[in-house]
């Protein structure tokens, strides 16, 4: 048995994030590397354990990332990348706003205060862990997992001690949407309430507009292929 026939499926990792207590809803999580389910994944496929303790930064020291999984029961829509994208894009908003909002009232220097914190990393698995893919608008490619050197991005903090804070109230009404709105396609003629319609483009929008970085199409490789 491999991580993709267990309960749940690694998709990406975040490097530059460090995620104490898990952010979940009920068929995707936002983890640690030392959650129970990474490491029942990690159990059955040893080449996760050592690809998510594989990270440092610029100066080679360790940086331990996060990882979002997925339970392998999921119906189809939660697997679309824009699904994925609309999850990840709820969490990082709500972390901006709190630590900017944090560092202007309190003048405490805060981590998370911009969207570049919430990247997906570029190499992902294949579904038998002994090769890494890759798959953006640069780059489609594969290599070995035994010459990997994984890095957080140069020029944000890390921390192995400050974990994630965020604005638990934002989040809720985030996530409290998230099915609805990607569970249920707009079909021909259908007319959507204009929340419905707005939130999630604009919430990408916003998050591109909080990077440090020049906003791309999208920041991540795509394990679907």
């Amino acid at each position: 048995m491999n991580a993709w026939t267990s309960d749940w499926i690694p998709l990406f990792v975040l490097p530059n994030l460090l995620v104490k207590e898990p952010v979940e809803v009920e068929f995707v999580a936002l983890v640690s590397p030392d959650d129970p389910r990474c490491l029942k994944i990690g159990k059955a496929n040893p080449n996760f354990t050592k690809f998510l303790h594989s990270f440092t930064d610029a100066f080679k020291r360790k940086v331990i990332p996060s990882a979002l999984i997925v339970r392998a029961d999921a119906p189809s829509w939660v697997m679309s990348m824009e699904a994925i994208g609309g999850f990840r894009d709820a969490i990082s908003i709500s972390a901006v706003v709190h630590n900017r909002t944090s560092t202007i009232l309190w003048g405490n220097a805060k981590s998370h205060q911009y969207s570049s914190f919430f990247d997906f990393y570029a190499w992902v698995f294949s579904k038998d862990f002994n090769l890494l893919t890759t798959n953006n608008p640069a780059l489609l490619g594969m290599d070995e997992f035994k010459d990997f050197r994984g890095q957080s991005t140069a020029g944000l903090p890390t921390s192995q001690w400050e974990g994630l804070d965020y604005d638990e109230t934002l989040l809720k009404a985030l996530l409290g949407e998230w099915p609805r709105r990607f569970s249920s396609p707009c079909l021909l003629g259908e007319v959507l309430p204009y929340f419905d319609l707005s939130i999630w483009p604009t919430l990408r929008l916003r998050c591109q507009h909080s990077s440090m970085l020049p906003p791309n199409r999208w920041d991540g490789a795509s394990p679907f292929g």
